[in-house]
């Protein structure tokens, strides 16, 4: 396929918007707004024949040019690794990601990824998400086992995509975190943006322009003596979010080092358990739960023992009286 030239003009219903909000509804059916403002980031979309500012608002009869680049044959290698698949059909996949994985190809993680066994166990993925993330709608992070939606077509894709970002799918996580939760839920909403001190981490800003509103809501599920269970339900996605939220109230996720809590774990104690969305070809809201990986799971069961034996000695203190 060569690359494709669109041009639109600018009506006065459009005057006032923001180039790329009136490009992302104009082209709401062909391309993600993501992808769209990656086009003007390169340079791929033209204002009366020149390149337009980052915030340029739209004038009536103003010319807008867009270059669609030839797509890039995916240079990223399929590989026969195991999956845990929990539902497939020819439109997407729900997919369990084991600890340790990286969802899709970054620098310095070209191999190994759940992309390339994703490539290796079907060649029918999505575009959208580029070279390096095909059928890629959302992700986890390395440390972050659980379920992820795969798209196989761009057209399901978009719809994903669009349900994730009007909040209307259900993502439910398991969280094992340091120290004793006091109440028994609430909703934890502060602001996320890039940390200043690392540029790998993300922190709570408040005073920051670049930040992001992020909402985690959260309900105790156990406590035991040194760690307490929580069910986190996301109400935005953002980068680290339920990691840095429950890190800035003083419960770190058990194992996370980077966010101050590593603990006796390699990795961080959570866990995507369950994920809900309606399908965008049969319309039916589909909803699916995992259990928490081994370690997880030991580490319940380790506290379950613990609180036991606490309990038959204090038993034996009060018969002692």
């Amino acid at each position: 396929m060569e690359e494709k030239q669109l041009k639109i003009r600018v009506a006065a219903d459009d005057k006032g918007k923001r180039l790329d909000k009136f490009l992302a509804e104009k082209f709401s059916k062909e391309f993600s707004r993501s992808y769209l403002q990656k086009l003007l980031k390169d340079g791929k979309v033209l204002l009366n024949g020149g390149v337009p500012k980052r915030h340029h608002t739209v004038e009536t009869g103003e010319y807008v040019e867009i270059t669609v680049p030839r797509p890039v044959e995916s240079v990223i290698k399929a590989e026969k690794i195991p999956l845990t698949i929990v539902y497939e059909d020819e439109y997407l996949l729900v997919v369990n990601k084991p600890q340790g994985m990286v969802t899709h190809p970054a620098p310095g993680n070209y191999t190994g990824t759940l992309v390339n066994a994703l490539l290796g166990h079907c060649h029918d993925l999505s575009g959208i998400g580029g070279v390096l993330k095909p059928g890629i709608v959302h992700r986890l992070d390395k440390g972050t086992s659980g379920l992820l939606v795969v798209a196989k077509t761009d057209v399901v894709h978009r719809k994903l995509a669009k349900q994730f970002k009007n909040k209307t799918t259900k993502r439910v996580y398991t969280a094992l975190v340091r120290g004793r939760v006091e109440l028994d839920h609430g909703t934890i909403e502060l602001p996320i943006g890039r940390s200043v001190r690392d540029r790998k981490k993300m922190a709570v800003k408040f005073e920051d322009e670049k930040s992001k509103s992020a909402t985690t809501h959260y309900k105790v599920i156990k406590r035991f003596k040194d760690f307490t269970i929580l069910e986190c339900i996301l109400g935005t996605g953002r980068t680290h979010q339920i990691r840095v939220h429950l890190s800035y109230i003083g419960h770190p996720i058990l194992g996370d080092e980077k966010y101050g809590s590593k603990g006796r774990f390699n990795m961080p104690m959570l866990h995507a358990a369950m994920i809900g969305f309606t399908h965008p070809i049969t319309k039916k809201f589909m909803e699916f739960s995992v259990r928490p990986p081994k370690e997880m799971r030991d580490a319940i069961k380790g506290g379950e023992r613990e609180e036991l034996e606490t309990k038959k000695q204090e038993k034996k203190r009060q018969r002692g009286k």
